[in-house]
């Protein structure tokens, strides 16, 4: 059973599920195994959970506004 993990920021539920259905259908044509063996988790981070050049990325962002 492949496991396909997604580790991201938080989005919305339509982004989620266009995104699994896409990997999913690439996981598909890569490996030949059909779709009812994959399963896929989606883990989301908050914004101060995520380091991007050496600051949160709270920060980060912040800091691309200035």
């Amino acid at each position: 059973m492949p496991v396909i993990t997604i580790s991201m920021a938080p989005t919305n539920a339509e982004v989620k599920k266009e995104l699994i259905e896409r990997v999913t259908a690439e996981a598909i044509a890569v490996t030949g195994v059909p779709a009812i063996e994959f399963t896929t988790f989606i883990e989301e981070y908050p914004y101060d959970n995520i380091g991007r050049a050496g600051m949160t990325m709270v920060d980060y962002r912040a800091s691309l506004s200035k």
